[in-house]
């Protein structure tokens, strides 16, 4: 019974991953036919029939990305333009005015949405290879690791949030179109997010600095301790780093402490902090500094990945 439900389980997981590992496969194939039917045939192509070989390692990579992803990048764009079309039609069956209310209130919750996936989307830096059959595919792919490595930032920094901004866009449209043909006014989501970042700069550019930052330096902080773990690796970051900044904080206020009380004595001292501007631009420069340690060390990692004898390796 045990090897019965051992084949069972193999065959389940076979069955599980058989289909993307078939769409990997048929898409390397077809990025490889061209040049490899040339080689064969002695036959010229056209542009349009060479154009994937034409593109470099990288832009290869991106048109794989692309085609193996297209159906999730509809969903993405489809997810958005539902949650703003759930919340347009109550307030136009309930409401007589296209009051700033709602498109304020999805303007926050996109904001909101878009700061924590920007800060936390390095996490899934190695998510598409949790199992052994995509590490496999993907390394078989006619491409370096620093392409590869790219190309699936790219992916999560860019293509990801393209689609979700085209399902906003859409949603906008359609709310705008709905609330002026039931209510006769509308507003814009999307004319209300600019204008937030629009005030923002108008306080002083580093409101703006700052945030952004503070946005790479958290999103190079999750890539590097994504890339040591395999499966979930975003729920695991998001509990290893918020443990850890703890434990620092509390070493780091101990240390300060008792080498201050060492130096001048027992609360024979007063702290203050530097002006709100030179402290800025302190921190934006060790931020900066740590973000690019981040980044090489989350690539150092994804560069040793290796399969060996049905084990991960990353080190």
């Amino acid at each position: 019974m045990q090897v019965m439900a051992r084949a069972a389980s193999l065959l389940l997981d076979d069955f599980g991953t058989h289909i993307k590992q078939r769409k990997i496969m048929d898409t390397t194939n077809k990025y490889n036919q061209n040049g490899t039917d040339t080689a064969q045939t002695g036959t010229a192509t056209t542009g349009t029939e060479t154009m994937p070989t034409a593109l470099g390692g990288l832009g290869k990579m991106l048109v794989f990305y692309i085609v193996l992803n297209r159906a999730f990048y509809l969903q993405v764009a489809g997810i958005f333009l539902t949650i703003i079309l759930l919340a347009t039609v109550p307030n136009c069956l309930l409401s007589d005015t296209a009051g700033y209310g709602y498109t304020t209130g999805l303007a926050s919750v996109i904001g909101s949405v878009a700061a924590i996936y920007f800060s936390t989307c390095g996490a899934f830096i190695v998510s598409d290879l949790s199992h052994r059959r995509q590490r496999v595919a993907m390394f078989m792919l006619p491409a370096s690791k620093m392409e590869k490595f790219l190309a699936r930032y790219v992916h999560l920094m860019v293509l990801i949030p393209l689609a979700a901004f085209v399902g906003i866009g859409v949603g906008d449209i359609l709310q705008m179109i709905l609330s002026k043909a039931t209510i006769g006014d509308y507003n814009s989501i999307i004319a209300t997010c600019a204008g937030y970042m629009s005030f923002a700069g108008v306080e002083g550019p580093l409101n703006v600095i700052d945030p952004l930052v503070a946005l790479i330096y958290f999103n190079s902080l999750f890539l590097a301790v994504g890339a040591i773990f395999r499966r979930h690796a975003w729920l695991k970051s998001n509990i290893f780093i918020f443990m850890g900044m703890i434990v620092l904080l509390i070493v780091a206020a101990f240390l300060m402490k008792s080498l201050l009380d060492m130096i001048y004595g027992y609360n024979g001292y007063e702290i203050e902090l530097l002006a709100s501007t030179p402290r800025s631009i302190v921190l934006c420069a060790i931020s900066i500094v740590l973000a690019a340690f981040n980044y090489w060390f989350g690539y150092h990692i994804y560069s040793r990945m290796q399969v060996a004898a049905n084990r991960w390796y990353n080190f």
